[in-house]
């Protein structure tokens, strides 16, 4: 599913093509037009984000 593969893209570092054949998607190209039918984003997008944010969640989870 998208939730499930979003989530392993956001926690490991697995390539997008081995999350897709993990989260039984046929190929990297349909986990690709799933997520943006669902998501309005790329699997791309969901990880870049996640790096991008994850020093933000450390820094807030070390003061709270």
């Amino acid at each position: 599913s998208v939730e499930r593969a979003a989530l392993r893209l956001r926690s490991g570092n697995a390539s997008l093509a081995d999350v897709a054949a993990e989260c039984g998607f046929c190929d990297q190209s349909h986990m690709n037009r799933c997520f943006h039918a669902v998501l309005g984003r790329t699997p791309a997008d969901v990880r870049r984000e996640a790096a991008l944010l994850a020093p933000l969640m450390r820094a807030s989870a070390a003061v709270g």
